[in-house]
């Protein structure tokens, strides 16, 4: 059985392990964040570029070659992007996952020490 003291410092360790599960959560979104302005402010002030651009045009042919410049760079960025987020995803996920792993293996061990001390107690 349980005593008190066990039970609390359980109660504890769960809270402290929610705790950190939500820190590591929000560190997360919190990059994820970041990463969005930074791409925001960067398209804005690239599409103030491109407007000024487009309003110096003087003839077509200088119109079609600045359109074309900008295709592959947008291409770039977002291929830049979705690997800036997969990292921020995995290096999340993996920093949860070593943390349940964590709490998994202690959990183990408490049940271990539990059923070994039940073992001992029991009557012949």
């Amino acid at each position: 059985m349980m005593t008190a003291e066990q039970f609390t410092a359980a109660g504890k360790a769960n809270l402290d392990t929610a705790v950190e599960l939500g820190q590591k959560a929000f560190g997360g979104v919190e990059k994820l964040v970041e990463l969005n302005l930074q791409v925001v402010r960067a398209s804005l002030d690239e599409s103030a570029a491109h407007a000024r651009a487009l309003l110096a045009v003087k003839d077509p042919q200088e119109l079609i070659a600045l359109q074309s410049g900008v295709m592959q760079p947008v291409a770039e960025k977002a291929t830049a992007y979705g690997r800036q987020v997969y990292e921020i995803a995995s290096s999340t996920q993996a920093d949860i996952s070593k943390l349940l792993e964590a709490q998994a293996a202690g959990a183990q061990e408490k049940f271990q020490g539990f059923v070994e001390a039940a073992m001992k107690n029991a009557p012949a």
